[in-house]
């Protein structure tokens, strides 16, 4: 019905379709959306891809979906993947991707006008599935700020196909600026009705951006020397970037300065991942949860296409609370009895205990889903990709836009000599962007961590799943890290402890004390483990514990935070236009403005992206981020709801610095 009544098998035979974007208010058991997967694939050709946007208020419980879908084994294998992969049941929106990546579904938790209200306009939708029932038991399906924000998301081309034919919807429609045509209904159905929106001479094409909006995107076609894209940086945020980007069918070049991938923040052979739970909804903890689970869905689409190990462990992840008050521990037991138990669970002492295997000192959140992975693992998988070279030992000195018909970003080396150009350049280098003058007020913290390994003997082997208390303790696999023993003797179990983080601490090698002071920590908050582990670390134990126990030395990593400990992820913004303004002597009415400046957005530098400042979250949140900035490269609808992306934006630093008169964060000047 709705694939006939938007003509969609029609239009998904043109030979120069890209991508084509579907959204549908209402998921339901999720057959159109398999029905519109298995067509798009037999149709489309192999390089077009298909965007499908949908929202559910009451999700189906997997076995009801499993149950409706069964009547239906002409789709194959597609319910059976959308069953495992379907989210757990947390408001906000989550991506999936099957096929190769050529299709996505971004999968809202919450109601259509909510939904509507937080996509981006980067790019219009395609076409309309608007399956709801009539106005008359479902009115919330059809109100008139619905049709409005489907006027707002479409463009001249977009069509729209309903199941309900009720006058109300053919007159909420036509206000909306959409032909309505009644057509005969699907099976028993009598009548049913399509359209599109009526062409409109003033509005813009869904194919060309503006550089005026927050998100700016630059024109794909535009290819310059070979590289549709440079990435500056190999660790997890630039690596999940190029491989984004290569899944479009961009051709990408990764610079990095080391001798391999994953050598800076990215180089912990063991990380862990588990989404935030916090008292509030806040901005970090939304684009956690989305970002977690995207993260399981990525490691899975590595593991099936490259066939890589990743290391990774879905072991579990305990979180213990802090012991402040009675309340704090009521107010979290509340909050995660109203929490899909996939995503976390509250444990009093006693089932803390039956869950990691010790005595803890207070009660915790468990995350059943919560993993363990390698994070350079992920970024060597993430570099093989046929459309993504890397120039390894490579330092990118400079960059600047040489404009022109094609303007392209042309990146130096120390001696001035172009390495390569290209239209879109992205820099994820983490702290070192500091390093190019166009970021020199730019406010990034570089943060200290420490970690250091536990051996014991084999006896020892009682901790079931990773321990996070302030510090964290991660059960290490026979082989993780058994090399770096200082007693090869010790032939059991490794456990990793950490962290410290520092801020003005840029001492590059491991301090003892640390480690002392986090094996203390450690057992105050495992107090299970005093009975087992020595009382205290020692420099040297006595003949008989070292014959048991041994430490290493310990290791040093630094990771780059904002001051508001959000990442930093987007078009980077162009102050040239604004000098003038800001160095006349009253420029009272500008900074009065700048007030309402989100309505208005600041321009952007054509094709210039960064990303960093994930802090001690890059495994959770890189990958989706790195699918925020190729939407904004491609023109698509992002992953992720407007409102985060506007609070992740690296000018929001910017509007900021305009309300309170202070420095602007970038250099006004050419980068």
């Amino acid at each position: 019905m709705f694939l006939r009544g938007n003509h969609l098998p029609q239009r998904w035979k043109d030979p120069k379709l890209a991508s084509f974007t579907i959204c549908e208010l209402g998921l339901g058991t999720g057959l159109n959306f398999c029905w519109s997967w298995s067509r798009f694939l037999e149709i489309a050709h192999p390089q077009a891809r298909l965007h499908y946007i949908a929202c559910e208020l009451y999700p189906l419980e997997k076995k009801d979906i499993q149950k409706a879908l069964s009547f239906f084994p002409e789709l194959g294998d597609k319910p059976k993947l959308l069953i495992q992969n379907i989210p757990f049941f947390h408001s906000g929106m989550y991506e999936l991707r099957f096929a190769n990546g050529r299709i996505c579904l971004s999968l809202y938790w919450g109601d259509s006008e909510e939904m509507l209200r937080n996509l981006s306009p980067s790019r219009k939708v395609d076409s309309w599935f608007l399956d709801g029932f009539s106005p008359a038991v479902n009115p919330e399906m059809w109100s008139e700020e619905i049709f409005f924000y489907m006027r707002k998301l479409s463009h001249e081309q977009s069509s729209f196909s309903s199941y309900s034919a009720a006058s109300l919807v053919q007159k909420r429609l036509r206000q909306a600026g959409f032909e309505v045509h009644k057509i005969k209904g699907f099976g028993s159905k009598k009548d049913m009705i399509t359209g599109y929106l009526k062409q409109n001479k003033t509005q813009t094409s869904p194919s060309l951006q503006t550089n005026k909006t927050c998100f700016t995107t630059a024109n794909s076609n535009n290819t310059l020397n070979t590289f549709d894209t440079i990435v500056i940086g190999s660790g997890i945020a630039g690596t999940c970037i190029a491989d984004s980007l290569a899944e479009r069918g961009k051709i990408v070049l990764v610079i990095e300065r080391e001798k391999q991938e994953g050598m800076g923040a990215s180089s912990q052979d063991t990380g862990i991942a588990h989404p935030l739970i916090h008292r509030q909804a806040t901005s970090k903890s939304r684009l956690s949860t989305s970002g977690f689970f995207y993260l399981l869905n990525y490691i899975q689409k590595l593991l099936s296409r490259r066939n890589k190990n990743l290391s990774v462990s879905r072991c579990g992840v305990l979180q213990l609370l802090p012991n402040i008050h009675q309340d704090h521990f009521i107010f979290y037991k509340e909050l995660c009895s109203r929490i899909d138990k996939d995503l976390v669970q509250y444990l009093s002492k006693e089932e803390s205990k039956r869950q990691c295997g010790f005595s803890c000192s207070s009660d915790g959140l468990f995350f059943p889903q919560g993993i363990k992975v390698s994070i350079p693992n992920i970024c060597k998988a993430a570099l093989d990709h046929p459309n993504i070279t890397v120039q390894f030992c490579q330092e990118a000195f400079s960059f600047h836009q040489e404009k022109g018909k094609k303007a392209s970003w042309n990146v130096m080396d120390k001696n001035k000599n172009l390495i390569a150009s290209s239209s879109v350049l992205v820099l994820a280098c983490a702290y070192d962007l500091l390093r190019f003058p166009l970021f020199d007020n730019l406010t990034l913290k570089k943060v200290r961590g420490q970690t250091f390994d536990l051996f014991c003997p084999k006896e020892f082997d009682g901790l079931r799943c990773v321990v996070s208390y302030g510090g964290y303790i991660i059960p290490l696999d026979a082989e993780a890290t058994l090399s770096q023993a200082r007693v090869a003797e010790v032939k059991g179990r490794s456990f990793r402890i950490g962290t410290v983080f520092e801020e003005w601490n840029h001492n590059p090698h491991p301090i003892f004390e640390q480690n002392e002071r986090m094996y203390t920590q450690l057992l105050e908050r495992l107090h299970g483990l005093k009975d087992i582990l020595p009382a205290k670390m020692g420099r040297d134990f006595s003949k008989k514990e070292s014959a048991s126990f041994s430490f290493s030395e310990g290791k040093v990593g630094f990771r780059t935070s904002a001051p508001d400990h959000l990442p930093i992820c987007g078009p980077v913004p162009d102050l040239s236009l604004l000098k003038e303004e800001l160095t006349q002597k009253n420029n009272l009415l500008l900074r009065k403005n700048a007030l309402l400046s989100r309505k208005e957005s600041l321009p952007n530098l054509n094709g210039l992206f960064m990303s960093t400042a994930y802090g001690s979250h890059g495994l959770t949140l890189a990958p989706l981020c790195a699918e925020v900035i190729a939407a904004q490269v491609c023109g698509e609808i992002l992953p992720i709801e407007k409102d985060l992306a506007e609070a992740i934006a690296p000018q929001r630093f910017v509007l900021r610095s305009l309300r309170h008169n202070r420095a602007l964060p970038y250099t006004m000047g050419k980068p």
